[in-house]
């Protein structure tokens, strides 16, 4: 992440999600070499870090966008089931925001966009009967809210 301070029109962020041994799982910007940070279209980021207690270090860092324009607050949570699953898999979004579809995008662990899709956020979402058996990120998003889950496919 990177503060450019205020109003934060300029700000960037880019993440990897990689496993223990340091295996890309996703990438939120990946340039065939490495993740680059992405440009804020809107929002401010706010970045606290840092501070020891006993010689034991530790560090929180919190982000959040702001937008100005956004008069709709809304919460997402996603349930997912069944995970593993041999065939496939469903999605339920519960959003207090019932006027914005639900966009699903499936990545597999080369980051290769394998599926994609979009339902409405009152009803479960069925796929994954031709996907071949692996990890799979799933990144759903709802209007400025993103969420994303881990399914395996055996």
């Amino acid at each position: 992440m990177t503060d450019r301070g205020e109003p934060g029109t300029f700000d960037s962020i880019g993440f990897n999600l990689t496993d223990r041994k340091g295996k890309l799982f996703y990438s939120s910007n990946w340039s065939g070499i490495s993740t680059e940070e992405m440009t804020l279209s809107k929002g401010n980021l706010l970045i606290h870090s840092g501070f020891s207690i006993d010689n034991v270090s530790t560090s929180t860092i919190a982000a959040r966008t702001l937008d100005v324009n956004d008069f709709e607050n809304y919460t997402i949570e996603v349930k997912s089931w069944p995970n593993p699953s041999d065939s496939y898999f469903n999605l339920k979004a519960i959003s207090t925001n019932s006027v914005h579809d639900v966009n699903v995008l499936v990545f597999d662990v080369n980051n290769r966009l394998v599926h994609r899709g979009k339902f409405k956020p009152q009803e479960e979402y069925q796929f994954g009967y031709k996907l071949e058996g692996g990890v799979y990120i799933v990144n759903l998003e709802q209007a400025d809210k993103t969420e994303i889950i881990r399914l395996v496919k055996y």
